[in-house]
């Protein structure tokens, strides 16, 4: 550690660190998305740093009239990521940005539309089950719901993750969450619910029953695994 304090500058140490908090994936989206915003604040007589709101929504209106990328909230949401990491910082009011982003959106193709992941759509899914591994995929959706977790940490799921807490209880330690800075780890503790009837019926599959129940489907997931 001296060492590094001895040899390495601090501002070199500071852009480290900010540089590991995007994923590499996600590196060639900012990347091109700053010379666009810029471009855009040029057109629009308006200094692109420190930004404004009003640099930010011409940047916008220029994403939503050319049509030219399939995602366009995601080249915004990439400047306001680099905005924030800048030392001059920049607070986001979120209802604005929520209603721009609502804009840039509108019209999109519906495939570029996210839609939420509902009891109804995991229905439709089971449905149309005909392999085991669409069954797996099913499953797992339905676990992603219960975690409020994004699908692909369950890509790092192992069998003994998925931790009997006595009879009625388990315990799922999910691990590399995107987005999770604070905690490498988390590990929430799910309850047995009763049987339910009605909207919460068991999912029906040609292949078998999914239940609807966190304990029961987690513990049906870790079998599976095995």
């Amino acid at each position: 550690f001296y060492s590094a304090v001895v040899s390495v500058a601090p501002a070199e140490a500071v852009r480290v660190l900010n540089d590991a908090r995007t994923a590499d994936s996600t590196k060639g989206t900012y990347r091109a998305a700053l010379p666009l915003y810029e471009a855009a604040c040029a057109r629009g007589e308006h200094p692109p740093w420190p930004p404004s709101k009003e640099s930010f929504t011409v940047f916008a209106g220029y994403l939503k009239v050319s049509m030219a990328f399939a995602s366009p909230a995601t080249y915004w949401w990439a400047v306001v990521e680099e905005a924030r990491h800048r030392p001059s910082g920049f607070r986001l009011n979120r209802d604005w940005a929520k209603g721009l982003v609502t804009a840039l959106e509108r019209g999109l193709p519906p495939q570029e539309q996210a839609e939420p992941l509902t009891v109804p759509v995991l229905r439709s899914l089971g449905a149309a089950v005909s392999t085991e591994v669409d069954f797996t995929t099913v499953l797992g959706l339905l676990c992603a719901l219960f975690t409020l977790a994004r699908v692909d940490s369950f890509l790092t799921l192992c069998p003994d993750d998925v931790q009997d807490v006595g009879r009625d209880r388990v315990r799922v330690r999910l691990s590399r969450l995107k987005g999770e800075r604070r905690r490498e780890v988390v590990d929430p503790v799910f309850e047995r619910l009763g049987t339910c009837a009605g909207e919460f019926r068991p999912l029906w599959t040609p292949l078998g029953i999914v239940p609807l129940c966190p304990v029961l489907a987690f513990r049906l997931l870790r079998r599976r695994a095995r």
